[in-house]
C-alpha cells in the first residue's frame, strides 16, 4: 500500500516539504509500530486466527498508509513541490533552519540582521518557486540508447496506441496498433529487434490489431492483459507464447524501468465513469525510472485518472488520442506533466484530438508533440531528467 510513495520525486520545495512533512514523519513513524506489531501477531498467530482477526489487526496499518499516501500526493502536488535546484533543496533549508534556531535560542541580533535574515528566506523562498515552474524538459540527440538511459517511444502507427519501453538490453510495446499500423516497422526504426512482452490494455481493435504481426517478427516471451477484461480473447488467449493477468497493485521491471498497474480492479469490476464502458477499464500503467515518471493510460480518460495514485509527472501520454476529456483539466493541474504526447492518426475521421483538449493543455502550461504532426515521439531518461529526442 505504501509502494506509490517511493514514486514522488525527490527534491522537495520548501512550503510543499515542510507542510507534508509535519504530518508525514509521525504518521510513518506510527506505521511502522503499528504495522509491524500486527504483521507479527498475524504471523504468529495466524494458523489459528480467523481471518477477520488478522484483517482487522492489520486494517490500522492499511489506513495509516492510505494517509500517509494522500499526503504525499498532496504535497507533491503543490505549487514548486518539485527541484533540482541546489538553491531550492540546499540553500533555503538551511537559511530557514538559520533563522528559525536563532528565534528559539534568542540570538541577540541586530535589528539590521534580523530584516536581512528575514528578507533573504523571502527571496529564497520567491527563487524556490520560480525553479519549480522552469521548463522541465531537455533534449537529446537520436542514436544507441546510452547505458543507464531508458527510452519512451509513442510510435507513429495511425489512429490507435502502441508505445515502446526500453532500458539496456529490455523492452516491451505496450498495444501493437491498428492493423495497418506497421508496428515491427516502427519499432525496427529505433534499433529494436525483439521485445520482451507485450502489453495489451484493453481489447480494441486500434490497440491490438498488430499482435500478429508482433508477436511473430519481435518474438515476445509473454502477453499480458488486464485480469477479468470484457472481450472476445480467446485467439490472444491461443497464440501468446505466456499469458499474464494483471490488475491494479501488480508490477514488473523493464530491465531499469519499474512499472506500476493503477487499474483496472482485481476484481474485474468497472466502475462507469464515461459513455464508455469499455475505455473505462483500460489498464493504466506508471512508469518510474529514477525520478522520471511517465504515465501512459490508453483510453482511460481523465474521470478514471482522477481517482488513482498517480503522483506528479514527466510525460502525460493523453489519453484516448486526444478525445474530448473534461476533466482533463483537473487532472493536469494534479500532476502538472512536463511534456503531452497524442497518439493520433493524421486526418482521422474523429476529429483527434479534439480543440478542448489541445486548449486544456495550452492553459496549463503543457508543451504537446503528437504522432500526425511529429511522427514517432522519442524521449529518453537518464533517471532524473526526460528529453526529447529531435
Amino acid at each position: 500500500a505504501t509502494a506509490p510513495i517511493l514514486q514522488l520525486r525527490t527534491g522537495a520545495a520548501p512550503l510543499a516539504g515542510t507542510a507534508a512533512n509535519l504530518v508525514a514523519i509521525p504518521v510513518a513513524a506510527v506505521l511502522l509500530v503499528v504495522g509491524l506489531a500486527g504483521s507479527l501477531l498475524v504471523l504468529v498467530f495466524g494458523s489459528i486466527m480467523p481471518v477477520a482477526v488478522g484483517d482487522a489487526l492489520l486494517a490500522p496499518a492499511g489506513l495509516l498508509a492510505s494517509l500517509l499516501l494522500q499526503v504525499a500526493a498532496r504535497g507533491a502536488a503543490m505549487p514548486a513541490a518539485q527541484s533540482s535546484s541546489l538553491l531550492v533543496n540546499v540553500v533555503f533549508p538551511l537559511v530557514l533552519a538559520i533563522a528559525v534556531l536563532a528565534v528559539r535560542q534568542g540570538w541577540a541580533a541586530t535589528r539590521r540582521v534580523r530584516r536581512v535574515s528575514i528578507a533573504a528566506c523571502a527571496v529564497l523562498l520567491v527563487a524556490g518557486v520560480g525553479v519549480g515552474r522552469v521548463e522541465r524538459i531537455g533534449h537529446a540527440a537520436g542514436g544507441a540508447l546510452p547505458i543507464g538511459s531508458a527510452r519512451v517511444a509513442v510510435l507513429d502507427i495511425g489512429q490507435g496506441d502502441s508505445t515502446l519501453v526500453q532500458s539496456g538490453d529490455h523492452a516491451i510495446l505496450v498495444d501493437v496498433g491498428p492493423p495497418d499500423g506497421h508496428v515491427v516497422d516502427r519499432v525496427r526504426e529505433l534499433g529494436v529487434q525483439r521485445i520482451d512482452g507485450i502489453v495489451l490494455t484493453h481489447d480494441s481493435l486500434d490497440h491490438r490489431g498488430g499482435f500478429e504481426s508482433a508477436l511473430a517478427r519481435l518474438h515476445p516471451a509473454w502477453v499480458a492483459r488486464p485480469r477479468l477484461a470484457p472481450g472476445p480473447w480467446q485467439r490472444i488467449e491461443q497464440e501468446a507464447p505466456k499469458l499474464v493477468d494483471l490488475c491494479a497493485g501488480d508490477a514488473f521491471e523493464v530491465g531499469e524501468v519499474h512499472v506500476d498497474v493503477l487499474h483496472p480492479r482485481c476484481d474485474g469490476h468497472i466502475v462507469q465513469r464515461t459513455s464508455d464502458l469499455h475505455n473505462d477499464g483500460a489498464m493504466v500503467l506508471l512508469l518510474s525510472h529514477g525520478s522520471v515518471r511517465a504515465l501512459l493510460p490508453a483510453d482511460a480518460e481523465a474521470p478514471v485518472l482522477v481517482g488513482l495514485p498517480i503522483p506528479p509527472l514527466d510525460l502525460l501520454r493523453v489519453s484516448h488520442h486526444g478525445s474530448a476529456d473534461p476533466k482533463l483539466g483537473e487532472l493536469l493541474a494534479r500532476t502538472r506533466p512536463a511534456i503531452a504526447a497524442i497518439s493520433v492518426g493524421e486526418g482521422n475521421e474523429y476529429g483527434h484530438p479534439r480543440r478542448q483538449v489541445l486548449d486544456d493543455l495550452a492553459r496549463a502550461g503543457v508543451p504537446v508533440r503528437r504522432t500526425d504532426r511529429d511522427g514517432t515521439v522519442e524521449l529518453r531518461s537518464d533517471g532524473r531528467v526526460l528529453s526529447i529526442v529531435e
